[in-house]
């Protein structure tokens, strides 16, 4: 019966000393517990439950619009808190001072007018000695909110994003290799020698005022074969006839939204090519969500909704009727349409005329409207 008692008492002493032990671990996590906050519209983070580091800037549109749909809180996966990373995002309206420079070659700043025309701005804040200092990178500009799908860092310098593109549907994928301050679509071809030096935000543009047909502005147009290619993707290619291919090709990118691209024609099948861009960088920046099409070999569309307007300004569809040397911004009589237009897909011919479909959005819901040219896409009009 003692011994009965004694083991009894020892099962208890057991049970209340794993209690203790439960309860310290709980504790301790709890202490330690990493976590966010939000002040006065100030962002604010703490490692270990007990010192609060302020995040620079203001949050206020970021947090009035996650307490319209999310109870004020960012949602899991678009930031990051612990030993790899300190990383948020952040969205602000009409205000352009993240926007990154563009400079030409001799270093005087191009205003980019295009990404002005969108309401929000999102850029990412992040910090890898613990809140001692910052780093924001640009990430675009849209129409709305939400830019942001998903961030994680798999240690200080190795991340991927997912971004939503300008339409608020589709997505696109874009990892870093040094911390966040550059980005890269992810799946590029990054051993490329042709690529742009870490994808960086000063692009050189040209500012001759000379025309981009004039001889001096042209680029050398040089045939070359696959095997020796200056390209690192291939965004689209058609056949045109045996002999005539055209194909437009990545010529690098451009943190998040932008890329570079060429326009290269075959006329011996696809043996050699040459580039057919005439200014003097050989290449066209544009947004990556754009989509390409070339009915026959001269007359072609980049149907880019990163540029796209409002009203009578639309500037979404760019039409080439030289087989890709020259682009124009197509012009679309839309003053009837008080709402953004976005161009669906490309434009496409159905009973010999040449004809697009676009719409705009009314109450959440899309609204489809149809337009044509008789000038092989230089003006279009809306079918009443």
């Amino acid at each position: 019966m003692k011994n009965k008692k004694i083991f009894y008492i020892g099962i208890a002493v057991l049970a209340v000393i794993s209690c203790i032990i439960l309860v310290q671990i709980i504790i301790k996590n709890s202490e330690n517990k990493a976590d966010y906050k939000f002040e006065n519209d100030r962002l604010y983070f703490t490692r270990d439950s007990k010192n609060w580091i302020e995040v620079p800037n203001s949050f206020s549109v970021t947090i009035k619009h996650l307490q319209e749909i999310n109870d004020g809180k960012f949602r899991e996966g678009t930031y990051q808190i612990d030993k790899n990373k300190i990383i948020f995002y952040n969205e602000v309206e009409n205000d352009y001072s993240k926007l990154p420079k563009i400079v030409d070659s001799e270093g005087n700043e191009i205003e980019e007018l295009t990404t002005k025309k969108y309401k929000y701005t999102m850029y990412l804040i992040y910090s890898d000695d613990n809140g001692e200092t910052w780093e924001d990178v640009w990430c675009g500009t849209s129409d709305y909110l939400d830019s942001l799908v998903s961030i994680k860092f798999t240690d200080k310098n190795n991340g991927k994003m997912t971004l939503k593109n300008r339409d608020n549907e589709s997505q696109t994928d874009f990892v870093t290799k040094n911390g966040g301050a550059d980005w890269s679509k992810e799946n590029n071809n990054k051993d490329n020698e042709n690529k742009l030096n870490d994808f960086n935000y000063n692009v050189v543009k040209n500012t001759s005022s000379e025309s981009s047909n004039s001889e001096n502005n042209k680029v050398k147009s040089k045939a070359y074969k696959d095997k020796d290619k200056q390209w690192d993707e291939i965004f689209y290619e058609k056949k045109i006839s045996d002999n005539i291919i055209i194909r437009v090709v990545s010529k690098g990118h451009i943190l998040a939204q932008r890329c570079l691209i060429g326009i290269e024609k075959s006329v011996d099948g696809g043996n050699t090519w040459e580039e057919q861009i005439e200014n003097a960088d050989g290449f066209i920046q544009i947004h990556n969500d754009s989509k390409f099409v070339f009915l026959d070999k001269n007359i072609g569309f980049i149907n880019d909704p990163g540029l796209a307007g409002t009203n009578g300004d639309n500037r979404g569809l760019l039409v080439t009727t030289d087989g890709g040397k020259t682009f124009k911004n197509a012009i679309i009589e839309a003053s009837d349409l008080e709402d953004v237009l976005y161009i669906e897909d490309v434009p496409y011919m159905e009973n010999n005329i040449l004809k697009f479909k676009a719409y705009v959005m009314e109450n959440s819901e899309k609204k489809y409207h149809y337009f044509y040219s008789e000038d092989n896409g230089l003006n279009w009009k809306i079918y009443k």
